[in-house]
């Protein structure tokens, strides 16, 4: 980290402190950060996906094998729980939002991919024959689909109609990563502290320290506790008083999560 960055960040710490409060919004050079809203959850989350064309925020809950959804920051229905229906899962893993917004949660012990409308109606199931235990999962705006196999220890690209022989890559690259996301052009993990990008394809493109999200301009953002700083030598802004343990960007919009909160917002471009 740079003196210019340390330096910045010094500064939000010392206003923060003296405020006692996160700032209402704030307004950058490069980006404005507009917060939304604030959940208090009653159990940890590891994950949320923000569908604005609903107003919905989908809120993965592991230890409930659960999805928490919210509209307007309050939650008005659960899909899931352990169980053998089909709308229940013996192991939920991860969540995401496809480009018809159509919400995925991958369930690792069953190996599938169940879909559900934003009304919460189960639409349709995925099965994973080829995998052993999937454990991430992430979809590009172009419907491609990408998952972690934990027994593997690689990323499989999954297309519709599926390819006769699947397409993996980043066994050599990734010990076991908590976090996948992607874009139409890179795809990456957070493992151990970095974050390893690969391109949509698969070829490995470079590792860099801390957990990082890229827009899709290809603009990288990394977090620092209570902070996110674009990249590459962007200021860094509080997004609160409070650290965060991870955060996702997806449409223009960035969740963050620690323990038993969840901040949602709004990330765009500052006009001169």
């Amino acid at each position: 980290m740079t003196g210019r960055t340390n330096g910045a960040i010094a500064l939000c710490l010392l206003l923060l402190a003296c405020a006692g409060q996160a700032p209402d919004a704030w307004r950058g050079a490069e980006v404005v950060w507009t917060p939304l809203l604030t959940i208090a959850l009653d159990e940890p989350a590891t994950k949320a996906c923000y569908d604005p064309l609903h107003n919905t925020l989908y809120v993965l809950l592991p230890q409930s094998n659960a999805i928490g959804v919210y509209v307007d920051g309050e939650r008005v229905n659960t899909l899931g729980g352990l169980g053998y229906g089909e709308t229940q899962f013996s192991r939920l893993a991860d969540i995401a939002l496809g480009p018809d917004r159509k919400l995925l949660a991958l369930d690792s012990f069953r190996a599938q991919i169940k879909r559900f409308d934003h009304r919460g109606d189960l639409i349709g199931v995925i099965q994973l024959e080829e995998l052993s235990d999937p454990r991430l999962l992430a979809v590009s705006t172009g419907g491609f689909i990408y998952i972690w196999d934990a027994v593997r220890r690689d990323i499989t690209l999954i297309t519709d109609p599926p390819a006769e022989e699947p397409y993996r890559f980043g066994r050599f690259q990734l010990d076991q990563p908590s976090l996948l996301d992607c874009t139409a052009n890179y795809v990456w993990a957070w493992d151990d502290g970095q974050t390893v990008f690969f391109s949509a394809m698969g070829q490995y493109v470079q590792t860099l320290d801390g957990l990082l999200h890229t827009d899709r301009s290809g603009r990288r953002f990394r977090l620092h506790e209570s902070f996110v700083q674009p990249l590459p030598e962007g200021d860094p802004f509080a997004v609160s008083s409070q650290p965060w343990q991870r955060f996702l960007l997806h449409d223009g919009y960035m969740s963050l999560i620690s323990a038993h909160r969840l901040l949602l917002g709004r990330l765009e471009y500052a006009t001169p």
